[in-house]
């Protein structure tokens, strides 16, 4: 297997390294696949509970204080 080559100028304003070789190093990491949000039922809930408590209150209007 041959070795990709890079171009002769590489740029860079962090440093001179034009008297040098640079060593460049290549990471090949995979990204991983994005979690599947889980269900209320996988999360304990029983089937049904939002569907059947959301705007099931009937007392005093619920106040959140600052």
């Amino acid at each position: 297997m041959r070795s990709p080559t890079l171009p002769e100028e590489l740029p860079c304003s962090c440093f001179d390294i034009s008297d040098r070789t640079p060593e460049v190093m290549v990471i090949y990491q995979p990204l991983e696949a994005e979690s599947k949000t889980k269900t209320p039922q996988e999360l304990g809930w029983k089937p049904g509970f939002f569907e059947n408590t959301f705007s099931a209150w009937e007392g005093e209007p619920l106040v959140r204080e600052p």
